[in-house]
């Protein structure tokens, strides 16, 4: 799903797989809760697994899942139960991204900006792409480690701008 557009059906399916594996069913048991909220991945979804309802909200303003509009999550408690309502609006992507170029902060981060910024416009994740690139860097110097200098990363996001953009 990292490399071309999916459904959120197909997400979906794939979640609800997930959550309900042995393994993370026993997890969201052990944690003993109707409802259960959590994020980072960027990616709008929510399944049962048992009578916990699991939900991860969105992301309003860095979805990937090919989708650049802002993900959010509606519970609503009815009569009948929960009632999870899954939203997604249109913003002014461009606009935010002129904004935050005229920041410091992108004078500092410009690198990690410009990765945000794709990220935003596609709804795609580019990241894993930048730090592989990052990685090969590395090893061809015969470093190793997770950690990497500035100079390797700025040579990593000019050959990922040389490849993506």
């Amino acid at each position: 799903m990292l490399e071309e557009p999916f459904t959120h059906e197909q997400y979906l399916d794939s979640f609800r797989e997930f959550i309900n594996s042995e393994e993370n069913k026993e997890n969201i048991e052990k944690i003993g809760a109707d409802v259960v909220l959590f994020g980072h991945n960027h990616l709008q979804s929510y399944a049962y697994c048992g009578n916990t309802l699991v939900i991860n909200p969105g992301s309003c303003g860095q979805p990937l899942d090919f989708d650049p509009s802002a993900a959010y999550t509606v519970l609503e408690i009815t009569d009948d139960g929960l009632a999870v309502h899954e939203r997604r609006a249109v913003y002014d992507v461009e606009g935010v991204i002129r904004r935050a170029m005229e920041s410091d902060m992108y004078g500092k981060g410009y690198l990690w900006m410009d990765m945000v910024f794709m990220a935003i416009k596609n709804g795609r994740d580019y990241f894993g792409f930048l730090f592989e690139i990052a990685r090969e860097i590395t090893a061809s110097k015969g470093e190793s480690g997770h950690f990497f200098s500035n100079e390797t990363w700025v040579e990593a996001h000019k050959m990922f701008k040389a490849i993506y953009v």
